[in-house]
């Protein structure tokens, strides 16, 4: 199949290349709603800070004089905005908006903000009586309604497709390392451009694009206006996967056009153009950017090449036959090895050697040395040093080579002694992308030695619709480093990936679905049940890592390498289909203040409960941090500014709730939802759930006129005739799959619906969600393993059996566990599940309910019998947190708690999940220092006075030495595939971390001299 020439270094403007720049749907919301009244306390700091602020009139909805409608000056920013996106959302035309159509439409919408709830408590509350009125208002302890969180003139700001849904943890509205907004505008290149002289009048005009990961499929960086244009791509063989041997490639064959001015140039030249060889005055040369790319440091130099902190693990044997490739599977069969525990030594890359430090068991010797203590040299030079890939889910790597004994005197400076036997040196660092950074140099730099071979070609699958794309690389030995780092960025190969597959039937209806529903392609390197996604496009020193595709073709060389596919960023799922087509979206969450009646004494225990992603967090009321009431953002400048604030406030108060909740419902184990109909609560009930556990039901029609004149609150409660009647009207009870009831009393009658509707409504959602999350790990288990239990077919007939899954195919519970929410920081809750936890190498594993929310581990502990998990005091910071899995971590528990050679026990769960992996395939092991943890200070739209700011940011100062204790975490997942899942999460977490703490990582790996190479 042929398609449109195509070059790696041209990403050209032609028509036909590009989808139409319709605006992408609105990405994925996760809306919010508090149920019923707030604290009078929490509304009377937010009026004390409005009072401050010169524009405060709106907010309390008062005008300079009582009673008058809001003149042009009391017209803040953000209403005169929403004003005229309300007038282009209606059809207007820009050209027809006026001074005089600014102010109708905007006191249009003050008008309809003081007749709203929350316009008339504000005005109410700061209203001055007229000469001769008697106000009476009673003292209420709370005030207001139900409201929606990011609610502005009846619409949803952060609903808007120009909002910024990503959290941005320093709320400036900058890129921020820490959640990635992985701005991919594609990047343009040229190639082998026309010889047409371009017009001396030619302009370029640059229009921005958002910087989200949310935009469309096919974002370009710029749209060029020149006189010139560039030539076509050259010609992209691609097949579609079949059986057979055979694969077309794409191929770099010579234009032979013949050129008026000048002959074509040869593929070689094209290829090695760069930005200084580009002619100034054309529009290629417009077309390329500059980008700076870290200078390549020569070996000879002497110069520090490479410097990391790492755990390494070192084995040594005697015997010489050692394979050259040594991985996972290897090592689980490789005999008469000798091991050494886990250490955290300083590694450094010099010349031809690493060079592995430790600290000196002796005080004050590396203060008098000067440097700290070599322990161990790796020779590069070598033909017995192999460099090979241990393990891709941790991203450990590997150097075999013989071992050497090293000396200093004075009299010959460096003095290296060749030992008999092989040395294995396992090298785990924490953060991935400096593994990848050290795998990619060691084996461009060093492949020589180290018998590291280029690839030829290239593959490049696209799961969803079974097609492959095979680019042929030109010779890099025969190119600048820094053109063939350029040409081989990641958004160079996604625009020639995208302009090759387009001639593939369904290719583009494909790419029209998933533009229209806001989603992007990426890059992403495949192995088995691992996916890992190519996001990282600088360095942990705010360099730009063009290599971030290349560095993955290290990895090509090992007999089980990974495959890179272009797959959808999908994030989690918000939406499913039932069995009858009926379409299931996510209902929005709730919070809220309830009181919680106790089951013996009928007291009254004041609560505040959210919800999150399926969870019901029981939080105390001090800690509660409800948002900020309706009407806050007139407060601000504008609706982009209030959009940023409130997206990272929404994301930090999750976090603040979860780290202070005390206990979690799962909200799948709510049997019904219903209102309170007997004075005595009951303790149990006999409600079972269905035959497929999704008869949630609601017990909300007993409505009558009595329930709307319930204004609440104690004052009316006080007044009643009939008080425990009045209080069972107010409360409704959740029935849990224990036998158990717990009810809950709050505010009014009309609350207590709202809590019956709402989580009526989240329960049966996220019942169906994990059905179909545990259908979809079911298939994907039955793709890579054979079925634990006999499928039993009800008749007996003879039938074909089924073929072998395709383990390359594209199954959705890849793209739900390796969501792109875990790398864009969308949800306050990275991930959650359930775990077996145990804290140190010793003990007993606790079956807890683990949540992964901005780089902590957050456990709440599963007791038998128990509906309610309640929170475990540690709150575990992953600074300076190191994750291994797989073998590695069965080798790190105590003699005699592992055994290689035990039968392997088949599984069955209670949702359908079998599993038949190794013990050591569900471990994991986190090697973590004690630091506090970091918790987002009461975030809110609205400073409350005297609050302190958040400091958090930088995180722990301290530089602990090499030879510090760690703690240690270990955790046991159902199978391999959460195992993945989880590994992936914690380290995506670990490189925020890392990279929103750079001057400390900086500090980390600077600390420590070394040994000076005479």
């Amino acid at each position: 199949m042929n398609a449109s020439n195509a070059s790696l270094l041209q990403n050209s403007e032609h028509p036909n290349s590009q989808i139409s720049d319709d605006p992408p749907a609105p990405p994925h919301i996760h809306r919010r709603i508090f149920v019923g009244p707030l604290p009078e306390k929490f509304i009377s700091q937010t009026e004390a800070y409005a009072r401050k602020r010169s524009d405060n009139d709106i907010f309390l909805g008062r005008t300079s004089q009582d009673g008058a409608t809001g003149g042009g000056s009391n017209i803040s920013q953000i209403v005169k905005d929403h004003a005229f996106q309300s007038f282009v959302h209606e059809g207007g035309r820009q050209e027809d908006w006026s001074v005089e159509q600014e102010r109708s439409m905007a006191e249009e919408l003050l008008q309809r903000w003081y007749e709203s709830e929350w316009g008339a408590i504000w005005h109410g509350r700061t209203r001055k009586p007229r000469q001769g009125e008697i106000r009476d208002v009673p003292h209420s302890r709370w005030v207001g309604g139900s409201f929606e969180v990011g609610h502005l003139f009846d619409v949803n700001v952060l609903g808007s497709q120009n909002g910024n849904t990503n959290a941005n943890a320093n709320g400036d509205g900058k890129h921020d390392d820490t959640h990635l907004h992985t701005n991919d505008l594609f990047l343009d290149t040229p190639s082998q451009p026309q010889y047409v002289p371009s017009s001396p009048n030619s302009t370029m005009n640059v229009v921005a694009s958002p910087t989200t990961s949310h935009t469309g499929l096919l974002e370009r960086s710029s749209h060029l206006k020149s006189t010139s244009t560039l030539e076509q791509m050259q010609e992209v063989n691609l097949s579609r996967k079949t059986k057979g041997k055979s694969k077309k490639r794409v191929h770099y064959k010579e234009d032979n056009r013949d050129s008026v001015i000048l002959p074509p140039a040869s593929p070689t030249e094209v290829l090695s153009r760069t930005s200084q060889t580009v002619e100034a005055n054309t529009s290629a040369a417009a077309n390329v950017p500059f980008v700076p790319c870290p200078p390549v440091k020569d070996p000879a130099d002497g110069d520090v090449i490479l410097r990391d902190r790492m755990l390494v693990k070192i084995s040594s044997t005697k015997a010489h036959n050692l394979s050259a490739v040594f991985h996972e599977s290897i090592h689980r069969t490789t005999r008469d090895l000798e091991y050494e525990d886990w250490g955290e030594f300083m590694v450094a890359w010099r010349k031809d050697l690493i060079e592995i430090y430790e600290d000196y068991n002796t005080p004050m010797q590396e203060w008098a040395a000067g440097h700290k203590r070599l322990a161990y040299v790796i020779p590069l030079k070598s033909d017995k040093t192999h460099l090979s890939l241990y393990s891709f889910v941790d991203m450990t790597f590997c150097i075999t080579c013989q071992p050497m004994c090293t000396s200093f005197t004075k009299q010959t400076k460096w003095n290296f002694t060749k030992l008999d036997g092989t040395c294995v040196y396992i090298f785990n660092n924490k953060s991935r992308s400096r593994a990848y950074d050290w795998v990619w140099q060691l084996w461009y730099l060093e492949r020589r030695y180290m018998g590291g071979e280029i690839p030829r070609s290239v593959d490049i699958q696209n799961p969803h619709l079974g097609s492959q794309v095979a680019f042929e690389l030109p010779n890099l030995d025969l190119m600048d480093q820094k053109t063939a780092i350029r040409m081989f960025s990641r958004r160079n190969i996604i625009a020639l990936c995208i302009k090759s597959m387009k001639p593939i039937p369904g290719w583009s209806n494909f790419i029209e679905h998933e533009r229209k529903k806001g989603r992007k392609l990426q890059l992403a390197w495949r192995f088995e049940t691992h996916v890992d996604w190519v996001w990282n496009d600088e360095t942990c020193e705010d360099k730009q890592r063009e290599w971030t595709v290349l560095s993955g073709l290290a990895l090509k060389n090992s007999p089980r390498a990974p495959v890179l596919e272009l797959r959808v960023a999908e994030h989690f799922p918000t939406s499913l289909y039932l069995k009858d087509g009926t379409l299931l979206v996510q209902p929005p969450d709730i919070e809220g203040y309830v009181n919680r009646i106790r089951a013996n004494t009928q007291s009254k225990q004041l609560l505040y409960l959210a919800t999150h992603d399926g969870h019901l967090f029981t939080i105390s009321p001090q800690q509660a941090q409800p948002p900020s009431p309706p009407g806050s953002a007139l407060l601000l400048d504008s609706i982009e500014e209030y959009k940023q604030r409130l997206t990272k406030v929404e994301f930090e108060r999750g976090i603040y709730q979860i780290m202070h909740a005390h206990a979690v419902f799962d909200l799948r184990n709510v049997v019904a939802v219903r209102r309170a109909f007997q004075i005595v609560p009951q303790h149990h009930h006999e409600q079972t759930d269905g035959e497929n556990g999704f008869d949630v039901w609601a017990r909300a029609n007993e409505r009558s006129n009595s329930d709307d004149e319930d204004e609440g609150g104690e004052e009316n409660l006080s007044r009643a005739a009939h008080k425990p009647h009045l209080r069972m009207k107010r409360s409704f009870e959740l029935l849990l799959n224990n036998g158990r009831v717990q009810r809950f009393e709050v505010h009014s009658r009309r609350v207590a619906i709202e809590w019956v509707e709402r989580l009526h409504a989240l329960a049966e959602y996220w019942k169906h969600r994990n059905r179909a999350n545990a259908k979809e790990e079911i298939d994907l288990g039955q793709a890579t393993h054979p079925r634990v239990t006999p499928q039993i077919r009800v008749y007996d007939e003879d039938e074909a059996p089924l073929e072998n899954p395709d383990p390359s195919a594209h199954y959705p519970a890849l793209d739900r566990l390796f969501n792109w929410c875990v790398i864009d920081g969308c949800r306050s809750i990275t991930k959650a599940g359930k775990l077996y936890m145990r804290k140190g190498l010793r003990g007993q594993f606790k079956l807890v309910q683990m949540y992964l929310v901005n780089g902590h581990l957050v456990p709440f502990l599963i007791a038998s019998g128990f509906a309610l998990h309640v929170a475990m005091r540690k709150r575990i910071n992953l600074v300076d947190a190191y994750v291994c899995s797989g073998y590695m971590a069965a080798l790190t528990l105590p003699k005699g708690q592992y055994c290689p050679n035990a039968p392997i026990a088949a599984r069955r769960y209670e949702d359908g999940l079998e599993a038949n992996d190794r013990e050591e395939d569900m471990l994991i092991v986190i090697r973590y220092r004690k630091h506090a943890p970091e918790i987002p200070q009461r975030p809110g739209i609205v400073l409350v006075p005297n609050s302190k700011a958040n400091n958090n940011t930088s995180g722990s100062q301290w530089i602990p030495p090499l030879s510090e204790k760690y703690r240690f975490l270990i955790l046991r997942t159902r199978s391999k595939i959460e195992r993945d899942a989880w590994c992936w999460a914690l380290n995506i977490e670990i490189e925020k971390l890392t990279r929103k703490q750079k001057g400390r990582e900086e500090k980390l790996r600077q600390t420590g001299n070394l040994r000076k190479l005479d």
